[in-house]
């Protein structure tokens, strides 16, 4: 088993995929560099984008395609081979000389496909159906990549209706968010579709020091939070305030009222009254995401959405961490730059 905190070598290769079989088929030769990026925090996640650059003969053409980065790390007696990521490469630029030319190949997501076509006028997702089930039949009619669902999937508590302005893969995400479902997609390309990760993947702690960097950089801002929430129906005002002394957000703490826009289109669930939905609308909009930022050594299989533990209590941190960014060095070794995101309640409804 590879310790990526202590000292190893990593081969890096470039294989094209065929997209009948999902299998590597060829090499691709010259790989000077290669990078990296995964990112959930888009309003429509693709989630994954790279760039790799090669050294050709003159006389070489790239072949647009879906290519797989892969890892081959050797330490001591152990040997690991890891696929980075598989995406959708096509030429970008080429820059030539006297003896050969250097090519910049675009890495984008197995699910672009989705996010070219558009969901058609009228087509709504049934409240009562499976929103996984719903999402996997999507996925599979419009994109390359093998996609899995994992588990048995959830039943939407709600219609959710769509228009031309919607891609498939913008209403898939409105679908997950609606369970609390997500996307992932592993260093073999494969689509998987998720609950939304409950449990710690990895606990960095004292012991496991080495895996996190020195510094680690917190955002502490607490501006623009609510704590008030105003719903106009027709001629008639709900409020829901935040007046609780112990909220470090409410009128009492700031000493002033800060209201979210004005609600006029409530979509109440089932047996919830219109003061009750503004209550619950506050205590959403009090609900925020303190990012950290860090540099960390890489560990296998950690992807957006996934949870981490962080007990450095040295520096004050003892935290259950939501993964939302990554940018990979694909180098001698891999270090990851890593953003994840505590979610910190200011107010909640009694």
């Amino acid at each position: 088993m590879i310790d990526y905190t202590s000292h190893y070598t990593v081969r890096w290769h470039v294989y094209h995929v065929n997209e009948d079989t999902w299998d590597e088929d060829f090499e691709l030769p010259g790989i000077v560099s290669a990078s990296l990026d995964r990112d959930c925090t888009d309003d429509v996640p693709l989630l994954e984008t790279s760039s790799i650059t090669c050294f050709t003969s003159l006389m070489d053409d790239f072949r647009d395609g879906y290519y797989r980065i892969i890892a081959e790390i050797e330490q001591g007696s152990s040997f690991s081979r890891i696929p980075m990521t598989t995406q959708l490469y096509r030429l970008s630029d080429e820059m030539y000389d006297y003896v050969g030319k250097e090519m910049t190949l675009r890495g984008q997501s197995v699910l672009l496909p989705s996010s070219e076509i558009m969901m058609r006028d009228g087509v709504f997702v049934p409240k009562d159906s499976n929103g996984a089930e719903w999402v996997l039949r999507q996925l599979r009619t419009t994109v390359k990549a093998p996609v899995i669902l994992e588990g048995d999937g959830y039943s939407l508590k709600r219609h959710i209706v769509y228009d031309s302005n919607d891609t498939i893969l913008s209403a898939i995400w409105g679908v997950l968010d609606a369970g609390k479902w997500c996307l992932q997609i592993d260093g073999n390309g494969v689509i998987h579709i998720v609950e939304k990760p409950k449990d710690p993947k990895v606990v960095i702690s004292a012991e496991s020091t080495r895996l996190l960097h020195p510094e680690v950089k917190r955002s502490v801002s607490k501006e623009n939070i609510p704590n008030r929430y105003i719903v106009r129906n027709g001629f008639t005002e709900y409020v829901a305030v935040n007046d609780d002394p112990t909220s470090e957000t409410s009128t009492v703490s700031v000493g002033r009222y800060v209201d979210s826009k004005i609600d006029t289109n409530p979509y109440l669930m089932t047996g919830e009254s219109i003061q009750e939905y503004a209550k619950r609308k506050l205590e959403e909009e009090s609900t925020v995401s303190i990012p950290y930022n860090y540099t960390r050594e890489y560990y296998p299989e950690l992807y957006p959405m996934d949870l981490i533990t962080v007990q450095l209590r040295d520096m004050r941190i003892d935290d259950d961490l939501r993964i939302v960014k990554q940018q990979f060095t694909l180098d001698k070794g891999i270090n990851v730059s890593e953003t994840a995101n505590k979610e910190q309640k200011y107010w909640r409804r009694s």
